[in-house]
């Protein structure tokens, strides 16, 4: 009868250490899986033509999809206004994202106030989608390595295609919102 109990007890044992073991190693594993997902903003200054901004970039990403906005800072009224908004589809196989766009939108932008009309957006099938992004010489589809730590998220592109992430802009860190 002793050994009876004995053995029921160390079944029941075996059996919760199992159930914790299994749920404590899937709580773990899961924030890991999908760390990416959630709203992020990076901010920097760009100079161009001897012009200089502060831009903001807020992506959104999802298991399968992202948003981003690029705003710049008004200095006239110290507002961010949309400047570029893209979305499309995201694929992430361990630490690289697939990004491909399908909607993309530019600001209107009144060159003497500083203030948006509105935004031209062209999607995936439309006459001016491809021409759009010849014009402005960019990639509708590219690979990004991705790290998160923290509350902070990096990712790499190599935008010009040197091999390397060492080139201004390639390499972006972003903070979790």
């Amino acid at each position: 009868m002793k050994n009876f109990k004995t053995k029921k007890l160390s079944k029941s044992i075996l059996l919760l250490s199992v159930m914790v073991i299994t749920f404590s190693s899937c709580k773990k594993d899961d924030p890991e899986v999908n760390n990416y997902i959630g709203t992020w903003s990076a901010n920097q200054n760009i100079t161009q033509d001897g012009v200089s901004m502060d831009i903001k970039d807020i992506i959104t990403l999802t298991e399968d999809s992202f948003i981003d906005y690029a705003q710049f800072l008004n200095p006239s009224t110290g507002k961010y206004v949309d400047l570029m908004k893209m979305s499309g589809n995201l694929s992430v196989n361990s630490t690289t994202m697939l990004i491909t766009i399908k909607e993309i939108g530019i600001a209107q932008i009144n060159p003497n106030t500083g203030q948006s009309s509105g935004m031209f957006t062209v999607k995936e099938g439309d006459a001016q989608f491809n021409n759009l992004f010849t014009q402005l010489g960019i990639s509708k589809s590219y690979k990004s390595e991705y790290s998160v730590s923290g509350n902070k998220l990096t990712i790499k592109t190599d935008g010009n295609n040197d091999g390397d992430y060492t080139d201004k802009n390639e390499t972006v860190i972003y903070t979790r919102q």
